[in-house]
């Protein structure tokens, strides 16, 4: 199965130490990356993020996602639901 999830800035949320955690979240993203529970990920939209997960269930890409710095640190808010693609994603 296929999980998008997106994220977005909260704006009053910046942390002094923003910058460091942006370095642990993409560190984080390119390590989940090679562990194949990443498909895809980017910046979404001015201020935001997506990722396409490769998980068995919601649960499972939602406990990925608890390990984000970002997520972690409180920074963003994000949601998560089933992706369908049209056609078979070949990554």
């Amino acid at each position: 199965m296929y999980f998008l999830a997106i994220n977005k800035i909260k704006q009053e949320e910046v942390a002094v130490n923003f910058t460091a955690i942006i370095k642990n979240h993409i560190e984080w993203t390119k390590k989940e990356i090679e562990n194949g529970n990443i498909l895809q990920a980017g910046k979404w939209g001015k201020s935001g993020g997506m990722s396409i997960i490769k998980a068995l269930s919601i649960d499972e890409a939602e406990r990925v996602l608890r390990n984000d710095p970002l997520i972690q640190a409180g920074l963003v808010n994000y949601e998560i639901d089933e992706f369908y693609p049209d056609k078979k994603i070949n990554f």
